[in-house]
């Protein structure tokens, strides 16, 4: 006689071993769990959709044991590619742990009959993605505490030997308290330098990376991956700032799109002519294009390969940030310097009147105590509380700066499966991917 499985009744009173696991071709139990007639790992009970790619499918669980509500992350497990990449994130989530409030932490992992299941924090405020194009503009002061959050999540990870490699707005993800969680460590590596060319998304992507006009590619000379993520983060930041990217992938000869025919890229990378930042963002004021430089220094053709490596290795975070800090306050547009306040009028730019006044984020008053977060320093690999110049800078977790809670985010996506035109490149961006996870 077949066996039928019963609907679970998902309350207390139930255990979750009311149905006994088959594991079988014939049961599908991803469906009976998005039926919500099946808790997978005796655990997880569906609670909604969150977003369906072709590399998988995100959904909001609950964890009928904590009570708590979390992220299934579950990706297609017949793919050999995707299988790497979700065993390789599962790798590197498991090496940076829990201990850096900036990451989005893994809380699970296990394996259904067609899915890998990555089960990490829920971050309800959706993703920097969103917030972006919604119709509000992010505030200096905004900006300055999305910097200092990334900055605290990747330089951990950097600390402990992971590298990121796919840095971009969608892969900044909002908390309950409006707390910055990078996720999406399905591209990272546990190698320094690396020979894997054409990695990550392609508007954010440093232009050392790009196999096709790369000296260090054509060269056969390894990239340094550290700065590759610090070029992501100016992009990223850039990109917050003025609402659109400043380099897009535009149809060449042979009518694919690249970003290496963009014009402007052309300008800035090719012939070092950085002052083209002015005309792609015409309210950038000269503050702004000063911090920003500190991660965006590129060689150009007219470099030899020493000079063309030495101008990436100028790239300095750690200075971006404590230049924004510094700075910020001066305004970043034309617009700011308008309203600019001199060093004894700086605490009234805490004033929510003064941060607010265009209602962009909503404050819970219930959280505030979480706004002082904290910031650490990770200078050649050491965990340092203070910056190097003592004189120039304070240390950063002293500054009291909004939590980045906007009420009318919607939940669009918190994890980008379906960029646009990556299924058609799949196969062929897979082709010169390694995944090795050997130190270098």
């Amino acid at each position: 006689m077949t066996s039928v499985i019963s609907p679970l009744i998902l309350d207390e009173s139930r255990s979750a071993n009311t149905v006994t696991k088959s594991f079988n071709a014939k049961f599908d139990d991803y469906e009976a769990y998005e039926s919500s007639k099946y808790l997978l790992k005796n655990t997880y009970q569906y609670v909604e959709p969150i977003e369906n790619g072709s590399f998988g499918k995100v959904t909001l669980a609950y964890n009928i044991h904590t009570k708590t509500k979390v992220a299934m992350k579950s990706i297609y497990k017949s793919h050999k590619e995707l299988r790497l990449m979700a065993l390789n994130e599962i790798t590197h989530l498991k090496t940076l742990g829990r201990a850096n409030a900036n990451i989005c932490q893994l809380l699970d992992h296990f394996e259904s009959r067609d899915f890998i299941h990555l089960i990490l924090e829920y971050c309800p405020n959706g993703d920097l993605y969103e917030l972006i194009h919604s119709a509000n503009k992010l505030a200096n002061v905004e900006i300055w505490t999305l910097a200092k959050e990334i900055y605290n999540g990747l330089n951990y990870a950097h600390s402990l030997g992971i590298y990121h490699r796919d840095i971009k707005p969608e892969n900044i993800l909002f908390d309950s308290i409006g707390q910055v969680k990078i996720c999406d460590w399905g591209l990272a590596t546990n190698k320094r330098f690396s020979s894997d060319f054409d990695i990550g998304t392609e508007k954010y992507m440093a232009p050392e990376v790009f196999a096709h006009s790369s000296p260090l590619f054509q060269n056969k000379i390894e990239y340094d991956v550290l700065f590759a993520d610090y070029w992501s983060v100016g992009i990223t930041l850039l990109t917050a700032l003025f609402g659109n990217a400043p380099f897009k992938p535009i149809p060449n000869d042979s009518n694919y799109k690249s970003l290496e025919s963009d014009y402007n890229f052309k300008k800035f990378v090719f012939y070092n002519q950085h002052d083209i930042l002015y005309d792609i963002y015409p309210m950038m004021n000269s503050n702004c294009f000063e911090i920003f430089m500190n991660i965006l220094n590129i060689g150009g053709l007219e470099d030899d390969l020493s000079q063309y490596q030495s101008k990436i290795h100028q790239r300095n975070f750690d200075q971006f940030i404590l230049d924004l800090e510094k700075n910020w306050n001066k305004g970043l547009t034309v617009d700011d310097e308008l309203f600019y306040l001199d060093d004894d009028q700086d605490e009234l730019l805490f004033d929510d009147d003064v941060i607010h006044n265009d209602d962009v984020f909503k404050l819970d008053e219930q959280i505030s105590d979480t706004s002082n977060s904290q910031i650490n320093y990770y200078v050649n690999g050491n965990l340092s509380n203070e910056s190097n110049d003592s004189n120039d800078s304070k240390n950063l977790s002293n500054i009291n700066v909004p939590s980045l809670v906007d009420s009318s985010l919607q939940s669009k996506s918190w994890y980008d499966l379906d960029e646009e035109d990556e299924d058609n490149e799949f196969e062929i961006f897979f082709k010169t991917l390694s995944l090795k996870n050997d130190s270098k």
